[in-house]
C-alpha cells in the first residue's frame, strides 16, 4: 500500500468518526478507484496513486465546467469540493515559469532534433503528476514557435 493510499485511509477513518458524509464520500470513492488500479498492476506506488487522483480530478473538472455550462452551479459546486478534497493528497503543481524551465532544459539536451513529439515524450516523465499536460503542450508549442 502507497503512503498516499495509507493518509486516505487514515482520513477516511477520521471522516467517519466525525460523521462527515460528502467527505467520507470522496474518499471512498477515491479509495475504491485504487483497487480497481491494483487489479491491473502487480505492485501500486505513489507515482501509481497520484496518476489515479490526477485523472480523477481531471474528471471532475470537466463536469464542474459541464454543469456550470448548464447553469448547475449546485452540482458544479458539489465537484469543486471534491476537487478541493482530492487535491489534498496531490503533490504540489508547478508553476508555469517551472514548467517553462524543464521544457528548456529538455530542448537544450535534444539540439537540432527537438519537435513537439520528442520533446513531450522527454519532459512528461519529469513532470508527471506535477503539471498539466495542456500547459506543458502550449509551452513547448511557444518554444518551438508553433503557437
Amino acid at each position: 500500500m502507497s503512503s498516499i493510499q495509507e493518509q486516505i485511509q487514515a482520513d477516511l477513518k477520521q471522516a467517519l468518526k466525525e460523521k462527515r458524509t460528502e467527505e467520507r464520500n470522496v474518499l471512498r470513492s477515491v479509495m475504491s478507484e485504487f483497487k480497481n488500479a491494483q487489479l491491473e498492476k502487480d505492485t501500486f506506488s505513489d507515482e501509481d496513486a497520484i496518476s489515479v487522483l490526477t485523472k480523477l480530478v481531471k474528471q471532475r473538472k470537466q463536469s464542474a465546467g459541464e454543469y456550470r455550462e448548464a447553469e448547475r452551479t449546485d452540482l458544479a459546486e458539489k465537484e469543486e469540493y471534491e476537487i478541493g478534497i482530492i487535491e489534498r493528497y496531490l503533490p504540489e503543481a508547478m508553476s508555469e515559469e517551472e514548467v517553462e524551465q524543464e521544457v528548456n532544459a529538455v530542448m537544450n539536451e535534444l539540439g537540432e532534433e527537438a519537435d513537439l513529439g520528442t520533446v513531450m515524450k522527454h519532459v512528461m516523465p519529469r513532470v508527471k503528476g506535477k503539471a498539466d499536460g495542456s500547459v506543458v503542450q502550449q509551452k513547448v508549442r511557444e518554444k518551438l514557435g508553433m503557437a
